[in-house]
């Protein structure tokens, strides 16, 4: 069944955010939750990091974001600004922390009010 959205949740990018590397993981880290329009508006916080100290720091670009809102109201479960994430199990586990909201496989946030349109 096809479900009518009036707000996406893919965003094209491009989109950036500042990594660094894990030594003790050896995985890349973001450095803070936001992820920024441009290159330009990263590069304060990579070179602030990187004069902090000696780790290894990467702007990292992605060609498209997941915005954490319900696909037919727009609001976010929080209530507050909408929040974007580089990956979309780290949105459904941010979701999952708010009780009647609802993620599915095709890509779509239902808040409570809504939830009711993917249920047959």
């Amino acid at each position: 069944m096809l479900t009518p959205t009036n707000y996406a949740v893919i965003a094209l990018g491009p989109y950036f955010a500042v990594k660094a590397w894990n030594r003790q993981d050896r995985t890349w880290d973001i450095t803070n939750e936001r992820l920024y329009k441009s290159r330009a508006e990263c590069r304060p916080i990579y070179e602030w990091l990187t004069s902090q100290d000696s780790d290894t720091y990467e702007i990292i670009e992605y060609s498209h974001v997941y915005r954490c809102h319900c696909v037919i109201c727009g609001i976010p479960p929080d209530y507050d600004e909408v929040c974007s994430y580089p990956d979309w199990y780290e949105l459904v586990a941010y979701v999952a922390n708010y009780p009647g909201w609802v993620t599915t496989s095709e890509v779509l946030i239902f808040c409570p009010d809504h939830r009711l349109l993917t249920e047959e």
